[in-house]
């Protein structure tokens, strides 16, 4: 065998080799992505950067940019039993949360005749006058998740229920803290939103984002699309 004849045999195998090696290193670096997230996520750093420093974070101090005439096609489209998705596009949390949206909110009426949404924050369970809402938001959505009106009022007797829980900053499925996108879903016992988890880029884990509600509900409302 010459050399003329086995150099293309070398040349493929050398090709292959990095090939390979490319995939193998490719893998291990994210393995100790996901590592190092988990061990971060655990930590007293990321503990304390959930609580104290992303509910206030702002890559911009200017007010959000919902306008009069958004704000009050907004109120049109609200109603009890309807999803609320909000995002301010000014804040660290629109960088971060993988997609569209940032924030989930659940219409549960009217209460002393001001619309009134429940939501997961930081500071857990609350309810939050929907104009208070979706006046620190840069876009709103509303979603009808087409419940029957007698299946509405089980949704937010269940979702009154929630009252004292904790919200969960790992964004983790199936435990007893509820983070703001998993805030229907709870309500929604018998789980009639087909919502899917996606996983989150920064720390490759299966979660229940904003998006994900989003798009198992019929949204008919996007203050920056045309009204609908």
């Amino acid at each position: 065998m010459t050399l003329r004849t086995i150099a293309p045999l070398i040349i493929i195998a050398v090709g292959l080799g990095l090939f390979w090696f490319r995939r193998w290193c490719s893998l291990q670096i994210q393995r100790c992505r996901w590592w190092c997230c988990i061990r971060i996520r655990r930590g007293r750093i990321y503990a304390w950067w959930m609580w104290n420093f992303m509910p206030y974070a702002r890559i911009s101090f200017c007010h959000a940019a919902m306008t009069p005439e958004k704000y009050i096609a907004a109120h049109k489209h609200v109603n009890r039993g309807r999803v609320v998705a909000t995002t301010d596009k000014r804040s660290l949390a629109a960088i971060l949360v993988p997609g569209e949206w940032t924030h989930i909110l659940l219409c549960i009426g009217e209460i002393d005749g001001i619309m009134t949404c429940a939501e997961m924050t930081h500071s857990g369970w609350g309810l939050i006058p929907f104009g208070l809402a979706i006046s620190r938001s840069s876009r709103v959505g509303i979603g009808d998740p087409e419940w029957d009106d007698a299946y509405v009022d089980d949704v937010i007797a269940e979702c009154m229920s929630l009252d004292g829980a904790d919200y969960d900053p790992q964004f983790e499925i199936d435990n007893e803290e509820i983070s703001c996108a998993e805030l229907p879903l709870k309500a929604d016992f018998e789980r009639r939103l087909q919502v899917k988890p996606r996983r989150i880029w920064w720390t490759g884990q299966l979660a229940i984002t904003p998006d994900n509600v989003v798009a198992a509900t019929k949204v008919f409302y996007d203050s920056d699309k045309e009204v609908q």
